[in-house]
């Protein structure tokens, strides 16, 4: 019995050891930068979790700048920059961009709740919905990338960092990381390509990707192949996407911008596919919103024809999205 105890206990030492120098990497290390308060996440090394860090910013600057205007969505707001929109907004405006990775309506209305709670004034806002992710769900996300800042959801501190250990206790990504830091090659998925985010604005610019089309339009097009696959031109969207619950979520939001008499507008995210919203969604965001501040940018017109207007098949650049604010506020 004896025996049978020691080597229990060398057992259990011997699967312990490595996953508490893991622990201890991952703390000291903090790799996904959710441990410790940075003053700069603009510059970091692996794929973040964009809503942690747009809540990070704007806990950290909230008071020094007196955010009033916010845009809301997901990683398609990159194609939005704030400084073209500041050019639409009253005289001393100070506008932030709060957006998330595959961003919910779940996420954007807990934002705006959460800005209504600490006070924060909401004078002007862009939601910015995309018809494929923002009623896809109604409960905090998983996954490092996607769940909430605790600050947001409300949740648990302990549940939110389990997520990031999970993640980096995955060999892959442990592997890639290492690897990364060793030689300094970003060829992995895991590795964030530097962007520049703005420290004050939150305006996150893909430049890497601008400077490539500017030196070889031609070459970085035809690199990406079949990512700009073939259309069918426009369809229509037969999934009926928005319940019942995003439908009180909107009703939430709207209320809140009528307390705080905010000049709002709902955007509709323009998308390669040229796949156009269902019109029973369309219809709800506009008999919640008014049919006067929704606007409709999906399916086929001048903003989804050309390929050059995206970096990818998800993503579109900054100029339609100075195409789509001339459209909302006039030229």
């Amino acid at each position: 019995m004896k025996y049978f105890l020691q080597t229990l206990a060398r057992f259990t030492l011997f699967l312990l050891v490595p996953i508490l120098l893991l622990l201890a990497a991952y703390f000291y290390d903090d790799p996904f930068k959710v441990v410790y308060k940075y003053a700069d996440n603009s510059l970091l090394e692996l794929a973040t979790n964009r809503d942690y860090v747009s809540t990070e910013l704007f806990l950290q600057n909230r008071e020094r700048h007196a955010y009033d205007s916010f845009v809301f969505g997901s990683s398609r707001t990159y194609g939005l920059n704030i400084e073209s929109w500041r050019s639409y907004l009253p005289v001393g405006s100070s506008p932030f961009m709060f957006d998330a990775s595959s961003e919910s309506m779940y996420g954007m209305h807990k934002k705006i709740r959460y800005l209504d709670s600490v006070g924060s004034p909401i004078s002007n806002a862009i939601i910015m919905v995309c018809r494929d992710c923002s009623f896809e769900r109604s409960s905090n996300h998983k996954g490092h990338l996607f769940i909430k800042h605790p600050c947001i959801s409300g949740e648990s501190r302990l549940l939110f960092q389990k997520e990031f250990v999970a993640a980096f206790l995955n060999p892959v990504v442990f592997g890639q990381y290492y690897w990364y830091r060793a030689t300094g090659n970003q060829e992995f998925n895991i590795i964030r390509k530097i962007a520049e985010v703005d420290s004050i604005t939150n305006n996150h610019a893909l430049a890497y990707r601008e400077r490539a089309i500017a030196d070889d339009s031609q070459a970085y097009y035809s690199k990406l192949g079949d990512v700009f696959y073939e259309r069918r031109g426009e369809t229509v969207d037969a999934n009926l996407r928005v319940k019942d619950i995003h439908m009180a979520m909107m009703c939430d939001i709207k209320r809140i911008f009528d307390k705080h008499h905010t000049h709002y507008k709902i955007v509709v995210n323009p998308s390669y596919d040229q796949v156009k919203i269902n019109s029973e969604d369309l219809s709800c965001l506009q008999a919640i919103f008014g049919k006067e501040f929704v606007y409709d940018f999906t399916g086929k017109n001048n903003l989804t024809e050309s390929k050059t207007k995206y970096y990818e098949d998800q993503h579109y650049r900054p100029m339609v999205g100075d195409s789509i604010l001339r459209k909302v506020y006039g030229e």
